[in-house]
C-alpha cells in the first residue's frame, strides 16, 4: 500500500486534533480503498514513538501502566483499546518476541490511541510531528518494497 499525501495529513491533523481537517481529507480520499496507505503509516509512526519513549530500558510492568493511562484517556470509553492487544504490540514494537494478537482492528486500535498519547507526552510540535510523519513514510515505503521483493 503506498503512503499518501492524504495519509500524510490526514495523520497528521488527527495528531494534532484537527478533526475538521479530518473529515476534509477522508471526504477528498478515493473510494473504496483511499485510506489503506494510512494503516502503515500508523504502524510505522507508532514503532518510532514507542522505540522513542522506553528506549533500550522497559518493564513489562511499564508497559501494563503506560497501556492502562492511554485506556483512561479515552473518555470513559477503555474498552476501545483491547490492553492485551496494546501491550503485545508495544514489545513487539520493542524486539520482544510476543505473539501477534489476532483482530486487526484491535491493533490498529492500539496502535493510533498509543500514538495518540505518545506524541502529547513527548509534547512534540508540528516541525516534530512532520519529522515523525516522514521518517514513518520512508519505513512505510522500504517495509512495502521489502515484501514486493519477498514475493517476487
Amino acid at each position: 500500500m503506498t503512503v499518501s499525501d492524504l495519509h500524510m495529513v490526514f495523520l497528521g491533523a488527527q495528531m494534532a486534533g484537527e478533526e475538521g481537517v479530518m473529515r476534509r481529507v477522508l471526504s477528498a480520499a478515493p473510494r473504496p480503498h483511499g485510506m489503506d496507505g494510512l494503516v502503515p503509516l500508523v504502524h510505522e509512526a507508532f514503532v518510532l514513538t514507542v522505540q522513542k519513549k522506553f528506549a533500550s530500558q522497559f518493564t513489562h510492568g511499564e508497559v501494563v501502566r503506560f497501556v492502562a493511562r492511554v485506556r483512561a484517556t479515552l473518555s470513559g470509553h477503555p474498552e476501545a483499546v483491547d490492553p492485551v492487544a496494546a501491550e503485545s504490540e508495544i514489545l513487539r514494537a520493542l524486539g520482544q518476541d510476543v505473539p501477534t494478537p489476532p483482530d486487526a482492528t484491535a491493533r490498529s486500535a492500539a496502535h493510533m490511541a498509543v500514538l495518540n498519547v505518545l506524541v502529547h507526552d513527548m509534547e512534540l510540535d508540528e516541525e516534530a510531528i512532520v519529522d515523525l510523519l516522514n521518517e514513518a513514510r520512508q519505513r512505510a515505503w522500504h517495509r512495502a518494497e521489502k515484501i514486493a521483493r519477498s514475493r517476487a
